[in-house]
């Protein structure tokens, strides 16, 4: 069971959050019985394969009313990760090779979620391009290429999409873990 407790007194909400970037997960309920159902949706990869931004917010806003359905408040998607390498176990989460394309579907996707009242997370901040000692890599990436392919998905997300929120990387970026690194 997923709870992030709140702060009362800052005016900060308790946060129930369920991983979304494929559909929302209905995870939590120890009994089956009691388990919600939430729509099974197309891979995230296949949505950016449309390049159809308004089927993306659709995506997004079914996301959020079914996050609330199944009893949760913040949705952990979208996945927004560049496909560096045919081996990443997570590419499916993701909207492909195409940093431009990723920017704009996460986009709509994030505004479809929180039009709802439901705040998304877009992850994985920054170059989490592989499952495999994900925990221990040294991503070694260069400036012009953050610039070029790691970062644009994200800097859409939070500008056009107004993301509330997003998740760190496990990797080291050139030596730093990604959300202790004053360079990205």
């Amino acid at each position: 069971y997923r709870h992030v407790p709140g702060i009362p007194r800052l005016g900060i909400p308790d946060f129930l959050p369920t991983n979304g970037p494929a559909g929302v997960g209905t995870g939590g309920s120890r009994r089956p019985e009691n388990q919600p159902f939430a729509t099974a949706l197309p891979a995230p990869v296949a949505l950016a394969a449309s390049f159809d931004v308004a089927i993306a917010e659709r995506y997004g806003s079914l996301a959020g009313k079914e996050t609330l359905h199944v009893g949760r408040t913040f949705l952990q998607g979208p996945t927004v990760n560049i496909h560096r390498t045919p081996y990443g176990g997570r590419n499916f989460e993701s909207y492909g090779e195409d940093p431009y394309l990723a920017g704009q579907i996460a986009a709509a996707n994030i505004r479809g979620t929180q039009k709802h009242g439901v705040p998304a997370n877009v992850k994985h901040y920054i170059a989490n391009n592989q499952e495999i000692d994900r925990f221990n890599v040294n991503e070694l990436i260069d400036e012009r290429t953050l610039r070029e392919i790691y970062l644009p998905p994200f800097e859409a997300a939070m500008t056009e999409g107004q993301v509330a929120s997003a998740m760190c990387s496990y990797p080291r970026i050139n030596g730093t873990f990604a959300c202790e690194n004053r360079a990205v």
